[in-house]
This record gives structure tokens, sequence and C-alpha cells, in this order.
């Protein structure tokens, strides 16, 4: 039987960052501060959207390192995880009706949670400057942080499952490295495109990645 609505899984898995809420642009912005304590000068929050999304901040300090940059890694992803919280505590916004699809899910007592490649501080910080933490608690996070790999690696979305059954769970991602890592962990993953910023966050992107399905708005898995 093919499932084709979001309420016939037994637990919901989302990405934060781009799925939950608009956070990419403060989270680019705390990455260019922390790059310019390494003298990278010309880095620009446009520009790390644009080649980075969907990437942890170890990949992204490990790309300027390889580019010839003295780059201390764990000191970098920790400035860079301080300098993103500062920058969304200016204020984020949210995926459009993602209050009402939560509430939805709460309502029917569904099991979700966060799995991101961000840090759960950081994650955490994000869901509360947008309300959105009423319907979360702190240990429904899950970060792709040490020991776990970062996407597109499965290891966040493996711990985030747990003993639940693969085959009834699904991840909502947006960008094609957070769908290669889903379906690395053999789950199905469906695409949401609602905050898109670049190319690699398109439909096209994400399907040729692997997502069985792409959604432009919340409204549409609320109708199903």
């Amino acid at each position: 039987m093919t499932i084709t609505s979001i309420f016939d899984f037994d637990f919901i898995i989302f990405d934060c960052d781009g799925t939950l809420v608009h956070s990419e642009p403060a989270a680019a912005r705390g990455i260019c501060r922390a790059l310019a304590e390494f003298g990278v000068t010309d880095c620009t929050p446009d520009g790390i959207i644009e080649q980075f999304t969907g990437s942890g901040n170890r990949d992204i300090a490990a790309h300027f390192q390889n580019a010839g940059f003295k780059i201390d890694i764990e000191k970098f992803i920790a400035i860079a995880d301080g300098y993103e919280i500062e920058e969304v505590k200016k204020g984020i916004g949210k995926a459009p009706r993602i209050d009402g699809l939560l509430q939805s899910l709460q309502n029917r007592n569904m099991p979700i949670c966060v799995a991101s490649n961000a840090a759960a501080a950081s994650s955490w910080a994000k869901l509360q400057n947008c309300a959105l933490d009423r319907f979360f608690t702190r240990d429904q996070i899950y970060a792709g942080r040490a020991p776990n790999r970062p996407k597109p690696h499965p290891d966040v979305f493996i711990e985030a499952a747990g003993k639940w059954d693969k085959s009834k769970i699904l991840i909502i991602e947006d960008s094609p490295t957070g769908v290669a890592a889903a379906r690395g962990a053999n789950m199905t993953v469906w695409g949401y495109t609602g905050l898109a910023m670049n190319r690699a966050q398109s439909g096209d992107a994400m399907q040729k990645s692997g997502a069985a399905r792409i959604i432009g708005d919340y409204a549409e898995l609320l109708a199903a």
C-alpha cells in the first residue's frame, strides 16, 4: 500500500533549518563571522547559503582549511555555534502553516523530533525564537555532531529513530544532503521547498537524491 498522508506514518522526523524555521540567513551570518576570525574576509551569507546548504560546520571548516586557511576545526565549530545563536536571537522566521501541522500531529499524539546538522542548543534556540518549542522537548532534538557524523551520513537519523520501525518513519528535509542522509538510513523522506533559497533546495534536486514526494506548502499535508 502506498502511503500518501503524513498521518499514516508512526513517527515524524523534521530537519530544522529550512524545514521548520527560516534560519539559514542567521546561520550563514554566524558562519561568516566565525570564518573572519580565521582570515576568510570575502565570505558573504548568500555565498555560504549557495555553496553549503545542508552541510555541517565541520565540513565548511574543512573546505576552507583545504583551501589553505589555517583553521582549527574544533575552535571554529565552537565559535560558529555561538555566533549562530546570537544571530538567531535577533529574530528568524518560520515555515508558513508549520504551527497548524505540528498541532495536528500533537492532537493525534504522533511522536515527532528534530534531527539537524546544527548543534542541539542552536536548534532549540531557533524553536524558541519562533515559539515552536511548545511542540518539542529538549530531548527530542538530535544533532549531527560527534559521535554522529553530519549529513549526508545517516547517523543522526539512525539515532533519532531508535527502535522505531524504519518503514513507518517519515523524514521531512529541505536539501539533497539531508535527503541522501535519510535514504542512507533506509527511511522515507519528503522534500520541502517552501523556504528554498537556492537551486540546491529545488524539488528536482531532492527528487534526484531520493525524495519520495515534494511539498511546496504544509497546507498540502493538512489537506491529506
